[in-house]
């Protein structure tokens, strides 16, 4: 796993963007065309402004993954990063999430949430639910990295 510094450089380059409603909803459908073409069993959710305006379970989720989605929101409102870098800070510390008074009902301290930041301010969310966490996580990256490309950012 990379550590919360490489997470943090990589959300600082990757997570920043001229966001809207629009393309937003086109990072989701990019979203859904990478986990499609790779086969992929998950559950792909985009918030903007705390708005659920894009939601998709590809074959083989379940209600379960829905659940995931928002303990994976909870935690990037709550740091503004992604819920990978939570992990990643809770495992450099050497503690437990209910060491910070989490609870494990309402977050998720695992890969899948990432944020989008417009001018330093987080206005959306990416979730990915149903992968091995840091797959989940890798999903989101890869699909951003190629929106970027094709926005020109």
């Amino acid at each position: 796993m990379k550590s919360y510094d490489e997470l943090l450089r990589e959300e600082k380059y990757l997570s920043e963007g001229p966001w809207d409603q629009i393309n937003t909803v086109g990072l989701g459908e990019r979203l859904r065309k990478v986990a499609e073409a790779q086969n992929l069993s998950v559950a792909i959710a985009i918030f903007f402004k705390g708005q659920r305006i894009y939601q998709i379970g590809l074959p083989g989720t379940a209600l379960l993954n829905d659940e995931w989605i928002m303990r994976k929101v909870h935690s990037v409102e709550m740091t503004k990063h992604s819920s990978l870098a939570l992990r990643a800070k809770v495992t450099a510390l050497g503690i437990q999430e209910e060491d910070f008074g989490f609870n494990a009902g309402y977050f998720a301290v695992c890969g899948g949430g990432y944020p989008l930041h417009r001018k330093g301010e987080l206005v959306g969310i990416a979730i990915t639910s149903g992968l091995p966490h840091e797959d989940d996580h890798n999903l989101i990256i890869e699909a951003l990295t190629e929106f970027r490309k094709e926005m020109s950012w």
